[in-house]
């Protein structure tokens, strides 16, 4: 008799009274082939491709119902060379370990609705005409989003070379313009002096139609850039970050307030973001200096001197110019590598004088900066008057330090009861013989706060036992008992 096995669907012929199937050896399901029918298996291939299919709509049809972006254009629709989305900034930050607050750049929306349309690279830098380049060597404030550029834009007003390199390459997205933000390193054949906390930034054009890359800087045509560092959106979210941090903390590198002001002892919340975000900054834009520079600073003002000193070398080896050796060899200091800081100052910028004056005496002696100190004495900003009060109070000769009463009589004078020109002002009326002058200054001073005060009655009690060693009660020593200023050494 023909059998057909609805298991496995074999065909075959046998005549005992329990047949069994020569492929899958099954007894049941075995009819006689005139009676037709579907294998077992087939059937529930055919039920299950059935099942999925319907699942695979129904599931389809939800996602497009739920779906918030359904109908927008997608992320990877987008060209690669664009500035972020909200979205996609928000992965960068995670991807970096960050989780505090933070103003988006990239709004969503149209943060440019309020610029003029441009699509042509001419076009858009015309917009720029009543933009003004920030100068100057303070610190730059956080980077602003791109919907208030847009207003700096309309209005006039002045930007930073990050900034307006942001919002060009943001309107020449819109342009369809292919561009990206690069970290400026060479141009016109000479070393661009890498700011460590401002940096130098241009933006390199694809023309759309010879696809041929322009580097300019700062956004001219005429400019050549001989070296740079490409930014991807990493790169440019992380300088963000890192320019943020530097606006949380207090003081400013050249002016050598981390000598004379202390770390807090209790770190603000400020500050803790001003970590958080230094260090999300580097993660982001390892190869940019100016994050690197970021980092140290910061690290600095928290009294995280090996941290810092890591991130300043790191900065070295990414930026050799003048003001990234000057800036580094302010960390050399502090960690008593004075010859190596001296070699870095050798051809430091101008705004770099006073520590430069100051490594040097602390090197070769008071006498290797005698033609720096009436430079010194005509800037009166405090990072100068602070490093004069160290050279005279404790490393110029007591002979020739007397020579200076008057100019430290006007420091005296100009920062009155503030307390970080008390210690070595102190330490040169005692050093020059200067005892009754010493009293009188001490007994002029305005009240201070409980702890200085403390430090007042110090003060005196140390000056009336140098009176009587010097009477013959003691120790004939002037100094004694009276401690050298930070990162200065008495003679």
């Amino acid at each position: 008799m023909d059998l057909l096995c609805t298991n496995c669907g074999t065909e075959f012929s046998e005549t005992g009274s329990a047949p069994r199937c020569p492929n899958c050896l099954r007894k049941n399901g075995i009819i006689p082939k005139s009676e037709g029918g579907t294998p077992t298996s087939k059937r529930r291939v055919y039920y299950t491709e059935a099942l999925i299919t319907v699942l695979l709509g129904v599931a389809v049809g939800i996602w497009l119902i739920l779906s918030p972006d359904s109908g927008k254009k997608k992320p990877s629709d987008r060209p690669s060379w664009m500035l972020p989305t909200v979205e996609e900034e928000r992965a960068l930050l995670k991807s970096a370990g960050f989780t505090g607050e933070w103003l988006p750049l990239f709004e969503g929306g149209d943060p440019l609705s309020g610029v003029p349309e441009a699509t042509t690279l001419p076009a858009v830098l015309k917009l720029f005409k009543g933009v003004r380049q920030a100068q100057g060597e303070g610190m730059l404030p956080p980077v602003r989003s791109l919907e208030a550029l847009g207003g700096v834009l309309t209005a006039g007003g002045q930007m930073s070379s990050f900034e307006r390199a942001l919002l060009t390459k943001a309107l020449l997205d819109r342009a369809g313009i292919e561009s990206g933000v690069v970290s400026l390193l060479r141009v016109d054949g000479a070393e661009v002096e890498v700011h460590p906390w401002r940096g130098r930034f241009g933006l390199a054009v694809t023309d759309p139609e010879t696809k041929e890359v322009r580097l300019l800087w700062p956004l001219r045509p005429s400019a050549v850039v001989n070296s740079s560092l490409p930014m991807d959106n990493r790169s440019i979210l992380g300088v963000a970050l890192s320019l943020k941090a530097l606006a949380l903390v207090k003081g400013h590198p050249l002016s050598l307030s981390h000598l004379y002001t202390p770390a807090p002892k209790v770190i603000s919340a400020a500050y803790k973001a001003a970590l958080k975000l230094a260090q999300a900054g580097v993660r982001l834009a390892p190869k940019i200096p100016l994050v690197h520079g970021a980092q140290a600073w910061v690290s600095l003002r928290l009294g995280l001197i090996k941290p810092a000193a890591s991130a300043a070398d790191t900065l070295l080896a990414t930026a050799t110019g003048r003001s990234a050796k000057a800036f580094v060899a302010l960390f050399k200091q502090q960690h008593r590598l004075l010859k190596e800081a001296d070699t870095l100052l050798k051809e430091a910028p101008e705004g770099y004088l006073p520590l430069r004056a100051l490594v040097a005496a602390q090197v070769h002696g008071s006498k290797a900066v005698r033609p720096l100190l009436p430079l010194l004495l005509e800037r009166k900003d405090r990072g100068a008057d602070f490093v004069i009060l160290q050279i005279v109070s404790t490393i110029m000769d007591r002979e020739e330090g007397k020579g200076y009463l008057s100019q430290m009589e006007a420091l005296a004078k100009r920062y009155r009861g503030q307390r970080w020109v008390e210690p070595p002002l102190l330490l040169y009326f005692i050093r020059t013989g200067a005892f009754k002058r010493a009293s009188r200054w001490l007994n002029e001073l305005p009240p201070g706060t409980v702890e200085q005060q403390k430090e007042r009655e110090k003060m005196r009690a140390v000056l009336k036992t140098v009176q009587e060693r010097q009477a013959g009660k003691g120790s004939t020593s002037p100094e004694g008992g009276i401690p050298a200023p930070k990162g200065t050494r008495a003679r």
